[in-house]
């Protein structure tokens, strides 16, 4: 479905398939916020990622049961180390990009949606339809991407951690007021 909906040429019966989804259990649309917050995760690591992607593209691929016993335990623990070095790597990834807990959290809005997010600071964002934000928290700014659409914002007043909003490549640097973006 996510990918469905992400498609450019996505059809309206789809986003009305996806809204009889949602309202369908409500555990889906935590499903579907998981699979969201994944997504925006590669979306961002990507680029630290080609490398390893190419490799892996012009890798040839040999079935493990065609490996004697004795090689599959070192062919194991290779992808283990593997997938240990690529979880590293999006840490290193979110470190370096001001947020010390490795946490970006992604919101988004369908067409004709609307949502409220509280975050843990007590700001409140209200996303308007079709809209997406990334929030960081770092020790010393709070941080904000308005990814598309439009938002409004209810800082939570910290003087010591200003609230950034970036949209493109304009900032707006707050420490608690209300505004509209």
């Amino acid at each position: 479905m996510h990918t469905r909906l992400h498609h450019e040429a996505s059809a309206e019966s789809t986003w009305i398939e996806f809204a009889g989804w949602l309202e369908a259990d409500n555990d889906n649309r935590a499903a579907f916020d998981r699979v969201e917050d994944l997504y925006f995760a590669l979306e961002e690591a990507e680029p630290h990622l080609t490398p390893v992607i190419d490799i892996a593209r012009n890798a040839s691929v040999v079935p493990l049961g065609a490996w004697p016993a004795a090689r599959r335990f070192p062919i194991r623990a290779g992808a283990l180390g593997l997938g240990l070095m690529a979880a590293s790597l999006l840490v290193v990834v979110a470190v370096r990009s001001g947020d010390v807990t490795g946490r970006v959290d992604h919101y988004a809005t369908a067409l004709g949606e609307k949502r409220t997010v509280t975050l843990a600071d007590g700001s409140i964002i209200e996303l308007n339809t079709n809209s997406a934000i990334a929030v960081a928290f770092g020790r010393d700014e709070r941080n904000v991407a308005l990814e598309h659409g439009e938002a409004v914002f209810r800082v939570g007043k910290d003087s010591s951690r200003p609230f950034l909003v970036t949209v493109g490549d304009r900032d707006v640097r707050d420490i608690g007021t209300i505004f509209n973006i």
